[in-house]
């Protein structure tokens, strides 16, 4: 069975999200040791380390599941929420596990589904397939660096900046760290291009 997340916390308040545990996924663990990367300084690895420990296991259980084969309609969630976040913790794995995300969303079509990923080989590969209730995000996969071209397939653009470097470049930030719910700009917003301040 594929566990729902319903008790997020910060940013993800009052969200519902299906996360995979990124402690356990071979592109997380390789993009981290890049010291140019986002992922270098990857708030869930840390969080999974310390206070969310107890997370891992079943992240890393959902993630096995979507990951190992095509799942049946039977098998895959649902739920009554009107905006739902795909991976608050973790990344895409592979071809099955963004096939059974896909096949999730469409059977909820009544919900919003937001997708970041820095995976843009599957997307190239795949784009959204006929699904409309998705929004992808690319996750910029290196800090501080402001690109404004959106990748095929893609509906927003998720750059991470330091302080210093959004100071000096002038760079909006435009995601404040505020709750999503009560934003909602990667959901249904116009904002094509969303800069955060690193955690």
């Amino acid at each position: 069975m594929l566990k729902i997340s319903e008790k997020m916390q910060g940013k993800m308040t009052d969200f519902h999200t299906l996360n995979v545990s990124p402690l356990d996924i071979m592109f997380c663990e390789g993009m981290s040791r890049n010291p140019a990367s986002v992922c270098h300084h990857c708030y869930s690895r840390k969080t999974l380390r310390t206070y969310a420990q107890q997370a891992r296991k079943p992240w890393k259980e959902n993630g096995r599941i979507l990951s190992s084969r095509i799942l049946t309609k039977d098998e895959l969630p649902t739920t009554k929420k009107k905006y739902f976040r795909i991976h608050s913790h973790g990344e895409l794995i592979n071809d099955k596990h963004y096939f059974n995300l896909l096949e999730f969303i469409r059977n909820n079509p009544w919900c919003t589904f937001l997708l970041p990923t820095k995976r843009i080989d599957i997307i190239r590969k795949y784009g959204k397939m006929g699904v409309k209730n998705l929004v992808l995000s690319y996750s910029e996969p290196l800090l501080n660096h402001p690109v404004k071209k959106l990748p095929k397939y893609f509906d927003r653009r998720f750059s991470v900046f330091t302080k210093e470097y959004a100071e000096e470049n002038n760079i909006d930030i435009n995601c404040h760290g505020k709750r999503c719910i009560d934003c909602l700009q990667c959901y249904k917003g116009n904002l094509k291009f969303v800069n955060e301040l690193l955690k």
